[in-house]
């Protein structure tokens, strides 16, 4: 698909595929924006497993319900991957599996984070602590 997609229901690629955002080599600078619940059963991946997204890739929605497995693959000192939420309740299972990797964003802009599952934070490379 090309060009704008304003969706304010239910958004289904497919029941039993991933959503695969920005993750071919050297692709980047898309923006999905769902307004309403981003119900996930099976795998989001939001920028290349090789870390070769060239501009920020953002996924983002009024609510996560179900979770299932989420890869936010950014470019250290590069572009970022990011999935921004509005709302919560989000709540990261024993089912579940999130991964931040390199320069990734995960954001909540209100609501509780509630983590029992896998939450990987994996730069690769030594994390600096903003003071």
């Amino acid at each position: 698909m090309t060009g704008t997609l304003a969706n304010s229901g239910d958004l289904r690629a497919s029941q039993k595929r991933a959503l695969n955002f920005d993750t071919g080599h050297l692709e980047g600078g898309s923006k999905l924006a769902i307004g309403g619940t981003l119900n996930n059963s099976t795998t989001i991946n939001v920028g290349p497993g090789d870390h070769s997204l060239t501009a920020n890739s953002t996924v983002s929605a009024a609510a996560l319900g179900q979770v299932g497995t989420i890869n936010l693959d950014g470019v250290i000192g590069g572009a970022q991957a990011a999935l921004k939420i509005a709302t919560g309740p989000v709540t990261i299972t024993s089912a579940d599996d999130v991964g931040l990797h390199d320069n990734a964003l995960f954001s909540l802009a209100s609501g509780n984070l509630t983590n029992s599952g896998a939450l990987n934070l994996d730069t690769g490379h030594p994390m600096a602590a903003a003071a």
